[in-house]
This record gives C-alpha cells, sequence and structure tokens, in this order.
C-alpha cells in the first residue's frame, strides 16, 4: 500500500521525499514498481468482473455464497470466501431473503 501511494502521488512530490516519510526504501519501491503484478491480483481481477455479471444478472439479490456457486457452475475454482472478500472491496452485497411465513409476522 505504502509503494502504492508513493506511484500515484511521485507527480506531486519527490520521491525520495515520500519514501523517507512513508519509512520504505527508494530502491525497494523502483524494484516494486519493475515486478509483475501478482497470478492471484490477476485472478482476482477476473473473477471480480464475473461476480459483477453475476450480481448485477440477479438483480443485485444473490450474496456471497449463490454467487460462488455459480462460478464453480461455470467452471471457475474459488471458494465462498474469497467471492465474499471480493464484494466487499468492490462494495457489493446481495438483499436480505424474506423470510419464512412467521418471520414476517404472518400466521
Amino acid at each position: 500500500m505504502k509503494f502504492a501511494f508513493v506511484a500515484k502521488h511521485r507527480g506531486s512530490w519527490p520521491t525520495i521525499e515520500l519514501c523517507e516519510a512513508l519509512g520504505v526504501s527508494r530502491p525497494g519501491f523502483y524494484a516494486w514498481l519493475r515486478r509483475p503484478e501478482a497470478r492471484r491480483s490477476r485472478d482476482d481481477r477476473y473473477l471480480l468482473t464475473q461476480i459483477r455479471a453475476i450480481h448485477e444478472q440477479s438483480g443485485g439479490v444473490y450474496g456471497g455464497a449463490r454467487i460462488a456457486r455459480e462460478l464453480r457452475e461455470w467452471g471457475l475454482d474459488c471458494g465462498r470466501r474469497r467471492v465474499a472478500r471480493l464484494m466487499r472491496a468492490a462494495g457489493l452485497r446481495g438483499k436480505p431473503g424474506r423470510g419464512t411465513l412467521r418471520e414476517r409476522g404472518v400466521r
């Protein structure tokens, strides 16, 4: 996160000052810039596009468990918790169910 902050703000401030203020090394920052994106990050980005599509198709009703089930039916390997983490980071939420008649106060 610190390196991303330096990368975002290095046009406004000198890189060396940003690195010193955040307590990171300048060579470490430049090594981070040259490093390719992690496979997990690429996979998460792809999964999030699929999650958004399923969430939109369901009218915003499906939560993490149902979306994970749909993704597995599509042949994508992912768990419920991973889907929930990605949904939380993207600000996506499923709508709560209607419940049983008794829970709604109908007799």
